[in-house]
């Protein structure tokens, strides 16, 4: 399974994601720590 890489990089909320294919989407998250997580990539059929 293919993750996306996630940091957080703002206080209160507000991320980003590098997905495997280069794309970027934001995320909300309202930890205050700069913090680094994976998320479940959708895989192409």
């Amino acid at each position: 399974m293919r993750h996306a890489q996630c940091f957080q990089v703002t206080t209160g909320g507000g991320g980003l994601c590098c997905a495997p294919d280069g794309s970027r989407f934001a995320t909300t998250d309202q930890s205050t720590q700069i913090s680094v997580w994976s998320l479940a990539a959708p895989s192409a059929p």
